[in-house]
């Protein structure tokens, strides 16, 4: 339903509405096209970060920068995703809104865990912005850190985590991103 409506409803927010709802209209496209034609969702994210960057959106670009990054990650350029990533959780940061940070935290779990480094994933389990969240394979990518790493270690590195403030948190994943 959502395909056979995204022309339609981008064409009606730049003829009719303002930055934000334009904003809205791109993200609401490029998740439309996720599933089906990736290559077309990353191309409308891309066109969206652009608006939204021209038009200094620091939330809009930190949601739709992070709906990018997983898309990137899997279909796209790696490199791109992880500088994604790191936009997602600055234009958190830098706007107050931290608690949103479970989002790009939650994904880079399961993104660490997925690229080999599960005690990267298990610290960003524990951080002082917890990452349980509401993506259904969130909880299975932690329950596989537990068993590659075992219970013992992966109950030491999410207590490092919850250690760290959300600058803290923040840093380590800006250097583990770099890395």
């Amino acid at each position: 339903e959502a395909i056979a409506i995204a022309d339609d409803t981008m064409t009606a927010a730049c003829s009719h509405a303002g930055p934000l709802f334009i904003a809205w209209a791109y993200s609401a496209c490029g998740r439309a096209y996720t599933a089906s034609d990736p290559n077309r969702a990353l191309d409308t994210f891309r066109e969206g970060l652009a608006y939204i960057r021209q038009h200094r959106m620091p939330l809009q670009e930190a949601w739709m920068a992070m709906d990018a990054a997983v898309l990137e990650a899997t279909h796209g350029d790696l490199d791109q995703a992880l500088d994604l990533f790191a936009a997602s959780m600055d234009s958190f940061f830098q706007s107050g809104a931290t608690a949103f940070l479970a989002g790009p935290f939650a994904r880079l779990v399961m993104f660490f865990d997925r690229t080999g480094r599960p005690d990267v994933a298990a610290t960003l389990c524990g951080t002082a912005v917890n990452p349980r969240t509401y993506l259904p394979q969130f909880d299975g990518a932690v329950d596989h850190v537990r068993s590659v790493l075992g219970t013992v270690t992966f109950d030491a590195c999410v207590r490092a985590g919850a250690a760290m403030t959300v600058t803290q948190a923040v840093h380590y994943a800006h250097h583990h991103i770099q890395l």
